[in-house]
């Protein structure tokens, strides 16, 4: 299976979160998932798909 992580070289702000890190875990001509890495407002790290 290919690596199809990205690599964010500058955190991102999206409305209040921050994108830290983005990783691409699935693509093909119809579907793509992938997982950030964030800062949400209330200044706590987590993840979303």
């Amino acid at each position: 299976m290919e690596d199809l992580s990205k690599e964010l070289t500058v955190a991102q702000k999206h409305g209040p979160w921050t994108i830290q890190e983005l990783s691409q875990k699935y693509q093909n001509l119809f579907v793509h998932i992938s997982e950030d890495q964030v800062l949400q407002p209330d200044g706590n790290l987590g993840r979303t798909t």
